[in-house]
């Protein structure tokens, strides 16, 4: 919504359920209108986080990712008033003042941030930068993340590469599977391994400043984004089901391969791509790009994916993705939600074909020539069709070439 249509339904919504109360007395300011629209996470290493470049004066942010025990500043460009509330946009105040304010947080609790002209709650419609920053009293440790896969084994290695201690001689890393954490100490500058794990351990990882819980580098959980391929069994197993949620400027892809002799194939139960711009999804009957291609995103418009179903020739099937800068189901732009699909494996391989239209026009009439290029694991195949939603129609028993269905009136 542009900032005239958002004023515009927040005023809609005023006449319909009442306006709020903005003025308050001598500070203690409270704000109808949020923005952005979602939250805003503080940088934890201490770097200045943007809330927003064109924050108005009678708007609120929520800040969420909140330490308890830290010191967090926020400001406002324009020099107006602040107001820090606790937990809930209309929580308690616990901080105020003009230009920028400190706040010493005593929980984890979000922070909701109240911009205004002045003590006396006054309103702007001007763009001001604001933004918070987490005030540190040490230097993390600096740290990047990568990893060696065994794919004969299934398993991966997680190797740290400790390029920083900050202001500590050594770290420690604490490593959690299962609700288990097992800490290695005095870890010095250098590449650390964090032992070998298996899909489904999710380790969570932390590396920690010797002294400062605060300067702690919480890594999350680690997982590969795996260059192996993801095995799918066949003979009536169940499918595979994935889930992702991209974000913006990510390349990612997925190689599924066939335990045995079989056809996969791919199902897109949700989740959806945005068209406006550049982001692109490919998949292919093969092992990587060169093979043939079985489906690809137009560019043009949004792209609900739901009910995308599509079949390999043979026992591998590799997936891409690319998205640009912005607008993907992690910033939650264009209501783009996360992607759920499934690739299964029968025990057989599928025929192939096309089908083409002839038409005479002297009788109104056409007819479809299927051609049968594939009978895939099979002696024979069949053509089944169905006519104006009546009871389903077969031709049986048919070797490779072409056969002639019709033929119907226009129409049909």
């Amino acid at each position: 919504m542009t900032r005239i249509g958002r004023y515009l339904g927040a005023a809609l919504l005023s006449t319909c359920l009442g306006p709020w109360t903005t003025v308050m007395g001598q500070g203690d300011c409270l704000n109808e209108i949020q923005f952005p629209g979602g939250t805003i996470t503080p940088n934890s290493l201490g770097q200045v986080t943007t809330i927003s470049a064109i924050s108005y004066e009678q708007e609120y942010s929520h800040i969420t990712g909140i330490l308890s025990g830290a010191e967090y500043e926020f400001t406002l460009s324009s020099g107006g008033y602040i107001t820090v509330r606790l937990d809930s946009v209309n929580g308690p105040v616990i901080q105020q003042g003009s230009g920028n304010v400190t706040v010493l947080t005593t929980s984890t609790e979000d922070l909701f941030a109240h911009w205004n002209t002045d003590e006396n709650c006054g309103t702007a419609s001007t763009g001001f930068t604001t933004t918070v920053q987490l005030l540190l009293n040490c230097t993390p440790p600096t740290v990047s993340v990568s990893y060696v896969e065994d794919c004969a084994l299934g398993a991966y290695n997680i190797l740290l590469d400790i390029s920083s201690t900050g202001d500590a001689g050594t770290v420690d890393v604490i490593v959690t599977v299962g609700g288990f954490p097992t800490t290695y100490e005095d870890i010095a500058q250098g590449v650390f391994d964090a032992g070998q794990f298996f899909p489904g351990d999710n380790p969570e990882v932390v590396v920690a400043h010797a002294s400062d819980p605060l300067c702690n580098i919480p890594l999350g959980v680690l997982a590969p984004f795996s260059e192996c391929p993801i095995q799918v069994a066949c003979l009536g197993a169940p499918p595979v089901q994935q889930q992702y949620c991209y974000g913006n400027t990510e390349s990612r892809s997925w190689l599924y391969q066939a335990t045995s002799t079989g056809t996969m194939r791919l199902t897109f139960l949700s989740g959806g791509i945005q068209g406006a711009f550049s982001d692109s999804l490919k998949i292919y009957d093969g092992q990587d790009a060169t093979a043939p291609l079985l489906y690809e995103h137009v560019i043009g418009n949004t792209v609900d994916l739901s009910g995308v179903e599509v079949s390999t020739s043979g026992g591998y099937l590799y997936m891409a993705m690319r998205s640009d800068d912005f607008t993907s189901c992690a910033d939650g732009g264009f209501n783009i939600t996360e992607w759920v699909w499934e690739v299964g494996c029968g025990d057989c391989l599928l025929p192939a074909g096309t089908a083409t239209f002839a038409t005479d026009c002297p009788t109104e009439t056409f007819t479809v020539t299927v051609d049968i290029t594939s009978l895939g694991d099979a002696s024979t195949a069949s053509v089944n069709y169905i006519v104006n939603g009546q009871d389903p129609q077969q031709v049986a028993n048919l070797g490779l070439g072409q056969t002639v269905i019709g033929p119907f009136p226009h129409g049909d």
